[in-house]
């Protein structure tokens, strides 16, 4: 396992600003042509943070989102920062694949239901053409 080589820090548009304060409520924030990280987080919260409100910015996002906004965004920064990843492993507690990703445990989480919901539709398809491969089948077919 290892993380992606996603730098947001190198995907800063012209004219952005960057500013760490103290934030009481939230890790970051987007308004207009500012994003605020909060001064306290590890390099990998900022790293998460900052791509998260990159997204906001380049979805032209400011200020406080609807939570459908916000999901799309979270899944938005997983495949960002974590393109692919090694899903062989699902019993692995989030907060170990968190660190060897080199991700927030919240961003891990968010790439796994992803990667649970790709492997889910995967599963359907095939069910579905292993049905549709049986009803086809004659010698499944009743005898009238």
């Amino acid at each position: 396992m290892n993380s992606s080589n996603f730098d947001p820090w190198e995907h800063l548009p012209p004219g952005l600003t960057i500013e760490r304060v103290p934030l009481e409520h939230c890790p970051g924030y987007t308004l207009d042509d500012t994003i605020w990280l909060d001064d306290s987080l590890t390099h990998v919260e900022q790293r998460c943070t900052l791509t998260h409100e990159l997204v906001h910015h380049a979805r032209g996002h400011s200020g406080h989102q609807k939570a459908g906004v916000e999901r799309k965004v979270r899944y938005e920064t997983a495949l960002l920062l974590l393109p692919t990843i090694d899903y062989h492993e699902p019993d692995l507690p989030v907060w170990f694949m968190a660190e060897e990703y080199g991700v927030t445990e919240a961003v891990m989480r968010d790439r796994l239901k992803i990667e649970q919901h790709r492997h889910k539709q995967q599963t359907r398809k095939t069910q579905a053409g292993t049905n549709h491969r049986d009803a086809d089948n004659p010698q499944n077919q009743k005898e009238q």
